[in-house]
């Protein structure tokens, strides 16, 4: 009788798995800003005025403590990832995928990101790129043969290189509704949400 590891391996040789992308913030883990600039400055603001990532509808000082926090290893290597995500990420690669993370964070926020990582998804990536401001992602994803990229910001580069993305948009992502309007991405609530075969949603 085959034990549950030979069970497991024998499932993924016989798998045709996918190479899955996937963007950190606001998609694996949830960047509570919102609630950080409110505690700090007694304000009331809502993830509703959050509507654009240059934060231009903040006044500068507030507006200047949230780019800060952005950079901060004490603020965002702290962050939790949504519920749900380790489980689907684990179905993902047990079924034969490949996962990969990008990201624009900071590059001093490297060490603290991989720590984060290891914490939180212990083996289940076979790397994270940081991608500078001025870089594409797209040109990552090209060098891995991403499939899939799943993305709350930078998707338009990925459409245009012909890779099937998903657009994570949801009531805390003001900052992305403009890109709904793009017929030639597929959207979802959260990765959770993220169909990786169609065929088997059509049957």
């Amino acid at each position: 009788m085959r034990n549950i590891d030979n069970l497991v391996a024998g499932f993924k040789s016989n798998t045709r798995g996918k190479v899955i992308s996937i963007d950190i913030d606001g998609v694996l883990f949830r960047i509570p800003i919102i609630e950080y600039i409110n505690a700090e400055f007694g304000e009331k603001y809502t993830y509703e005025d959050f509507t654009d990532w240059n934060l231009s509808n903040f006044p500068e000082h507030i507006r200047n403590e949230m780019f800060a926090a952005f950079r901060s290893t004490e603020f965002m290597c702290s962050t939790k990832a949504y519920w749900g995500t380790y489980s689907t990420l684990r179905d993902w690669k047990l079924a034969g995928n490949k996962l990969f993370a990008i990201t624009r964070r900071d590059p001093n926020l490297i060490d603290g990101t991989r720590y984060q990582f290891e914490k939180e998804f212990p083996g289940l990536f076979v790397n994270c790129f940081f991608v500078a401001p001025n870089e594409s992602k797209a040109t990552y994803l090209k060098s891995i043969n991403a499939d899939i990229h799943i993305d709350d910001y930078d998707v338009e580069d990925s459409v245009a290189a012909g890779i099937k993305t998903y657009l994570i948009t949801n009531e805390e992502t003001g900052y992305n509704h403009f890109l709904r309007d793009n017929h030639k991405l597929n959207q979802a609530l959260s990765l959770s949400h993220v169909k990786l075969d169609d065929s088997k949603w059509l049957k």
